[in-house]
């Protein structure tokens, strides 16, 4: 997993929805998680947080596999 730094644009998972954020600091919880903290928005534990670069390499794999057929 990636360490992450302040100002990095990520995606965090919020229910069945990645939403974009910024980070703000990231920071060991009382109960031992790694957890993040986001300039606006709930913080959220690590593993529900992905990469910019994470998510769009997952966004272009998923549009490998659609089929489009052209009709003319």
């Amino acid at each position: 997993m990636e360490a992450l730094k302040q100002g990095d644009a990520v995606y965090v998972r919020r229910g069945t929805f990645l939403e974009a954020a910024q980070v703000d600091h990231t920071y060991t919880s009382c109960t031992g998680h790694l957890c993040v903290s986001f300039t606006s928005g709930p913080n959220a534990h690590r593993v529900a947080v992905i990469t910019y670069d994470e998510y769009w390499e997952q966004q272009r794999e998923a549009a490998k596999s659609l089929y489009i057929e052209r009709v003319i």
